[in-house]
């Protein structure tokens, strides 16, 4: 039978292009049929944004309905204490861009030699790792960049409330909750212009949206950033007001209610 409903929180065929070497095509061509095949029976789609119903296109041919990631409300009650460094949180791998970010960092420091890079998460690719720890040593800012590893939300929220912005420069992305955590913090943040980014950040006023793999322009965001106290500030407040409406547990609560009285009550859609 048809699934009466189907949630997605991701594409996997996209997120397997990168950092796979030669299998990557293969295996992002399997997880295509098999995702594909669920999602075109699906009557009901749930999906984060549109830019993942426009990705998918023609493949979901049931009704669509968007949900976003919930915040935890701990990074809600983060209370600022901005101590002089960049955040960035997610996995270490490719698709993320950490080489793209420390790239990134380096032109930072040209204008602000004394601030500091902070970059949380597990290591899903070793080998990009290395590449990524190579790079600090032959920059020679081994002093200035922390890998923290894998954290709890508590200690993501924890590094949020002393970084002067976060930083996405991923070159694929759905729905990042790393931003929306960010906003949720009073965070500024600077992302790469992919996905579904855009559907969370507002331009200029909750943070800035440059072109994927324009590092000079990423830099160029975040040095204003840094050398606007006020701004920064304007901004991280703007985005915390936004998230409160858009993410907080009890607004994604009450429209996944309504989501599925709608779908319950519309027997159209459940035929």
């Amino acid at each position: 039978s048809r699934p009466s409903i189907l949630s997605l929180h991701g594409i996997p065929e996209v997120d397997a292009r990168f950092g796979g070497g030669w299998l990557s095509p293969l295996k992002s061509r399997a997880l295509a049929l098999t995702e594909g095949f669920a999602r075109r029976r699906a009557r009901n789609v749930v999906l984060l944004n549109t830019y993942a119903a426009q990705l998918l296109g023609e493949e979901i041919q049931g009704h669509c309905w968007f949900i976003e990631n919930p915040v935890s409300d701990v990074f809600f009650s983060t209370i600022r204490k901005p101590a002089g460094y960049l955040f960035f949180a997610g996995m270490i791998r490719e698709e993320k861009n950490v080489l793209g970010l420390l790239r990134i960092f380096e032109i930072v420091r040209r204008t602000f030699p004394d601030i500091r890079l902070r970059i949380a998460g597990p290591v899903r690719e070793p080998k990009y790792m290395k590449r990524c720890e190579a790079y600090v040593i032959e920059k020679q800012m081994g002093a200035f960049v922390d890998f923290l590893g894998a954290l709890t939300p508590d200690q993501v929220a924890e590094e949020l409330s002393g970084a002067l912005c976060s930083l996405l420069p991923s070159f694929q992305e759905v729905a990042p909750l790393f931003v929306s955590e960010s906003m949720a913090a009073g965070v500024p943040v600077v992302a790469s212009d992919v996905g579904g980014v855009k559907s969370i950040i507002q331009e200029g006023r909750t943070g800035y949206i440059t072109a994927a793999g324009d590092h000079e322009a990423m830099a160029k965001a975040t040095c204003v950033l840094l050398g606007d106290a006020a701004r920064a500030e304007e901004m991280g407040l703007a985005g915390r007001c936004l998230a409160f409406e858009r993410f907080h547990v009890d607004s994604v609560l009450s429209r996944t209610l309504d989501v599925y009285r709608e779908v319950l009550n519309g027997s159209c859609l459940l035929e």
